[in-house]
């Protein structure tokens, strides 16, 4: 067969094919250049806004408050908040400071509003509702717990986003320093059950290049998602019973110390009936750990622990964020909530100790 007459044709496909060949390769050098540009410029991107969300981006109502609820100015009191190296058994403790309305003493106390001769003292302990973060000194639930109680101070040895086992392990560190406390209140539970997440799933969905990421809204909404709550109901009631034996550990512990222990479960955002509207989110992040909670503890109730969570009657805005931040108005009600169902005689002989009703406290 003859083929001279089909190589000039031949050779000129293979001309445009090499360049057609090293158009593509430039295109993928351009590409890969541009992913590592973008995934720069959108980390670098994420921390710049990070911060400048914690800085300012929660003050966005017009008459300077925080979610509608706090004062800005209450909010950049906290901005200068620094921890101590994190410990795993115990979190990342905050460092003393003192600014107005705002003061964190030795080994991490949140200070609160001395009591004069106070007939007893306990501990509070849990995480950042606890602690108060961004409520002032004598907004805080320890505050209002003092107001609730006359007679009784409490000292606040609560840490942001610390669990229950870590909470107890704060507590034989304080032991461990000679304090000695008449009664212990915890708490806790919301914060536990964020620890649920559905990993793999969350990786498998996740777009790879920063290029893919810009035209990833759908896949990266999605992993938003399932990180926040278990994604099968068997894994929700996984993380409710390690959230129960962790209860109960710590109920042990405190019956083998010989101080009284009342655990309390506190209010979130969703599975009840408070206002949020304040908040621009969905039931999904708390919502479905939430209710199986609640059931899971009217089901099978635990003696000491006390299921508060939906303490709030659904009038004002108690939250001023989704992860479960009281405003002074929600802590007032969660520590009289607090006075009503665990008792005076917990605190006190019930001679010394009456629960303030609310026209002892407006004297």
């Amino acid at each position: 067969m003859n083929i001279a007459p089909l190589w000039p044709r031949a050779r000129l496909v293979m001309r445009h094919g090499k360049t057609a060949l090293l158009v593509v390769f430039y295109i993928a050098i351009l590409f890969c250049l541009a992913d590592g540009i973008l995934d720069v410029v959108l980390s670098q991107g994420r921390l710049i806004s990070s911060r400048f969300n914690e800085q300012t981006a929660k003050i966005r109502d017009r008459n300077g408050l925080v979610s509608g609820v706090v004062p800005a100015q209450n909010y950049y009191r906290f901005a200068d908040m620094r921890v101590a190296e994190e410990s795993t058994a115990i979190g990342a403790t905050p460092l003393p400071i003192s600014r107005p309305g705002f003061h964190i003493g030795p080994d991490g106390e949140r200070l609160t509003p001395a009591v004069r001769s106070p007939v007893a003292t306990g501990l509070l302990l849990g995480a950042s509702q606890a602690f108060g973060l961004y409520d002032l000194d004598d907004e805080t639930l320890a505050a209002n717990l003092q107001r609730a109680l006359p007679g009784i101070a409490l000292r606040n040895f609560a840490v942001p986003g610390q669990k229950v086992r870590q909470s107890i392990a704060t507590w034989r560190v304080l032991r461990d320093k000679r304090m000695r406390f008449d009664f212990v209140i915890l708490v806790s539970g919301p914060m536990d059950l964020t620890e649920c997440r559905s990993g793999p799933a969350l990786e498998a969905r996740e777009p790879g290049l920063a290029l893919a990421r810009l035209f990833g809204r759908a896949q990266s909404k999605r992993v938003g998602r399932d990180a926040l709550h278990c994604a099968e109901p068997r894994e929700v009631a996984l993380q409710v019973d390690r959230l129960i034996y962790d209860l109960e550990s710590a109920l042990a512990y405190a019956r083998r110390v010989g101080v009284p222990l009342a655990i309390v479960v506190p209010p979130t955002p969703f599975g009840n009936r408070s206002d949020h509207s304040n908040l621009q989110f969905g039931e999904r992040f708390m919502g479905p750990l939430t209710w199986a909670l609640r059931r899971r503890l009217e089901q099978q109730p635990i003696a000491g622990v006390y299921d508060l969570s939906g303490a709030f009657d659904g009038q004002p805005p108690y939250f001023i964020d989704l992860t479960g931040h009281m405003s002074a108005t929600g802590q007032a009600v969660l520590a009289r909530a607090i006075a009503r169902r665990v008792g005076a005689g917990f605190f006190s002989p019930a001679d010394k100790v009456a629960v303030a009703s609310p026209a002892q406290k407006s004297k």
